[in-house]
């Protein structure tokens, strides 16, 4: 496949827009060793394809000095990576990072392009659905004072719920609210 003009040349007549993400990205887990083969409540192989330039991606840091890893560049991967693989290439990424006082989350969040996310990941796609949701419904009512059913109903009205890859060891989903639906943006 050949790139240019911002397109994936994929076949005749076949292009996909460039659209570049970061697929693993993560910290040390508190009990072991970082993985950047799979996902975890540490980030990883998160393949979501909503970590992109300008994106913040928010991780729970349980080890002294974070041990933070990121690679597996894609010009392009579709939401579920059902195939293994993305547009995979080379490059370079820059990184800031900074501590988050008074933040306590369990699993990883990105704000990007006006949508706080929230990603799970599970043996299955059920359980990383369920984390995910019960993470951006803790962020909900910790932001308006709502009621839990309150906020589950926005959720059901407004967040997006999506598969961020279902091939690796466990799964990822990701549940994505814009905004504008939070009196103040968290983190």
């Amino acid at each position: 496949m050949e790139i240019d003009d911002g397109a994936v040349h994929f076949a005749e007549g076949v292009t996909i827009p460039v659209r570049p993400m970061v697929g693993k990205l993560g910290v040390a887990p508190a009990d072991g060793e970082p993985s950047s083969s799979t996902v975890g409540p540490y980030g990883g192989n998160m393949d979501c394809s909503d970590v992109t330039a300008g994106s913040a991606v928010v991780l729970p840091v349980e080890v002294p000095g974070a041990l933070l890893f990121a690679g597996d560049l894609h010009a392009a991967q579709g939401d579920g990576e059902c195939s293994l693989t993305g547009v995979e290439v080379e490059g370079a990424v820059t990184l800031s990072c900074r501590v988050v006082p008074g933040v306590s989350i369990r699993r990883p969040a990105i704000l990007s392009d006006g949508r706080v996310i929230t990603l799970g990941d599970g043996d299955d796609l059920d359980q990383a659905a369920k984390a995910a949701l019960d993470d951006m419904l803790q962020l909900v009512v910790a932001d308006r004072g709502w009621p839990r059913e309150k906020a589950a109903m926005l959720l059901s009205a407004a967040a997006d719920v999506a598969v961020s890859q279902l091939v690796n060891a466990r799964a990822s989903v990701k549940v994505s609210l814009a905004d504008r639906y939070f009196s103040r943006i968290p983190f």
